[in-house]
């Protein structure tokens, strides 16, 4: 038997349950957080940019004199490399040329340099390195230093009087 005054059902029980997603707080300490680590990572992102550039036209200068000695000594004839001057035979100011007697072998033009290599230059001692049929650069006195400078980096190429290069 029910006693007097008791309702006939039970209270129905209320349960709140929260819908998927974030809140808006969540979000903001979110945003946040990336926004701390994106004021950390972009400047070393950009060096690293930078010290890529240097080097890969680094080992572009190494590349161009080892083709050229390679050439020389394949030939028999003398090959020069020039660097960082305004060449007739490739028809302007170049990063470098590879050129036999008036003929140029390879040229990258100072353009496609900046393009290829941005942000880079580059600056030496000398603008020419000519190559004899053995491969060795018998004209030089003293090794040819180039600076290749991208952004704060700045990486030197060394070519000496053999003819062989090193990045210092």
């Amino acid at each position: 038997m029910r006693k007097v005054g008791t309702p006939r059902c039970c209270a129905l029980e209320v349960r709140v349950t929260r819908a998927g997603g974030f809140t808006l707080v969540e979000m903001l300490v979110a945003v946040a957080i990336l926004a701390i680590v994106l004021m950390v990572a972009v400047p070393d992102m950009s060096r690293n940019v930078s010290q890529t550039q240097g080097a890969s036209a680094s080992d572009g200068l190494v590349r161009a004199a080892a083709n050229a000695r390679a050439l020389a000594v394949q030939s028999g004839r003398r090959t020069s490399l020039q660097v960082n001057t305004n060449s007739a035979s490739c028809g302007g100011q170049v990063a470098w040329a590879i050129v036999q007697g008036s003929t140029a072998v390879g040229c990258l033009t100072q353009a496609d340099f900046n393009k290829r290599y941005r942000g880079a230059t580059i600056s030496g001692t000398g603008t020419e390195i000519v190559y004899s049929p053995t491969g060795i650069a018998n004209q030089l006195t003293s090794d040819l230093v180039y600076e290749i400078a991208a952004g704060s980096i700045t990486t030197q190429v060394r070519i000496n009087a053999g003819g062989t290069t090193q990045v210092l």
